[in-house]
C-alpha cells in the first residue's frame, strides 16, 4: 500500500501531542510492514527545524523522530519524500543511509506532456460516462506537445477542462485539437512567471542528482546532468525501485 504521512496533521495544539502523534505514525508504519510512505511537500513541516521558529521545538523533535526512525528501523517501508525547495532542507536528512537516492525531476518532456493529455481526458467523460480518449477525439498528441514546451504538467492538464469549455461554448461540441492549442496559448507557464527561481534550482542541483526522466537521460546523457528543472528527497533503504507517480512541475524527490 502506498501511504501518504501529513507531517502537518501530526501537530496539535497540546503540548506534547504532537511528537505522540508522530511516534504512534511511524510505529504503525513498522506494524504494517511491507508499503510505500511518501512524505509529501517534506521541506515545509521541517522548516520550523532549520530555521528560527516559535513552535517550542516541535519541528526539531519532530526531524529527530524522523532522523533517527530512518536510521535505525528494521520494518521494510520503503521512503519516497517530496520537496519544492531542496534548500530547506536540513542537510542529515540527504545524507545516505538515511536516503539513498535523489532525483531530479524536470519539466515533463514531449513524450510526457502527450502522455499526460491522453491520461487527463478519460477524466472527463462523456455524459453517459463512456470515457474520451485521444483516440475517439482525434486529438493530435503530438501537436499539443509541441505548444506546450515548458510547461508543467498540471499546466498541461489544465487544457482539457479549457478545450471542453471553448467546445461547449460553440455547439455544443467536442474538444479538437484546435481547442487544445488555442488554450495553451492562452497560458503563461511557469517556466516563464518563475524563470529566475526554476534557473537557480537548475544550476545549483541538476548536476549533483540523478535525472527521474528516462527520455532526459537519453538526451543529455548520465555524465551531463546540467539541464533538469526539480529535485526530490533520496530513497529509503530498498533493494527495488517501486512505481511512483509522476511528479509534475519542479521538484525535489527523495
Amino acid at each position: 500500500p502506498l501511504i501518504r504521512m501529513d507531517l502537518g496533521a501530526l501537530k496539535s495544539k497540546f503540548v506534547g501531542d504532537s511528537e505522540a502523534n508522530l511516534r504512534k505514525a511511524l510505529a504503525t508504519i513498522d506494524a504494517i510492514g511491507k508499503c510505500e510512505v511518501w512524505l509529501d511537500e517534506v521541506e515545509k513541516a521541517m522548516q520550523g527545524a532549520t530555521s528560527g521558529s516559535s513552535d517550542g521545538g516541535v519541528s526539531a523533535d519532530a526531524l529527530g523522530a524522523i532522523l533517527t526512525w530512518m536510521q535505525e528501523r528494521s520494518g521494510e517501508a520503503y521512503v519516497v519524500a517530496t520537496a519544492n525547495d531542496v534548500t530547506a532542507l536540513p542537510p542529515e536528512l540527504m545524507r545516505k543511509g538515511r536516503f539513498d537516492e535523489t532525483f531530479w525531476v524536470d519539466l515533463p518532456t514531449a513524450p510526457e506532456r502527450a502522455a499526460i493529455v491522453a491520461a487527463t481526458l478519460p477524466k472527463y467523460p462523456h455524459a453517459d460516462g463512456t470515457p474520451r480518449t485521444a483516440d475517439s477525439l482525434g486529438i493530435d498528441l503530438d501537436a499539443v506537445a509541441e505548444v506546450t514546451d515548458t510547461f508543467t504538467g498540471a499546466e498541461v492538464a489544465s487544457l482539457i477542462p479549457d478545450a471542453l469549455k471553448a467546445a461547449f461554448a460553440d455547439g455544443p461540441r467536442e474538444p479538437t485539437t484546435e481547442d487544445l492549442v488555442q488554450a495553451a496559448k492562452r497560458i503563461v507557464p511557469m517556466a516563464t512567471t518563475q524563470e529566475r527561481k526554476i534557473t537557480a534550482l537548475r544550476s545549483e542541483w541538476a548536476s549533483r542528482t540523478r535525472p527521474a526522466s528516462s527520455a532526459a537521460m537519453a538526451s543529455i546523457g548520465v555524465a551531463c546532468r546540467t539541464t533538469a528543472s526539480s529535485v526530490k528527497a533520496p530513497l529509503s533503504r530498498q533493494q527495488t525501485i517501486p512505481r511512483l507517480t509522476t511528479f509534475f512541475g519542479p521538484q525535489i524527490s527523495v
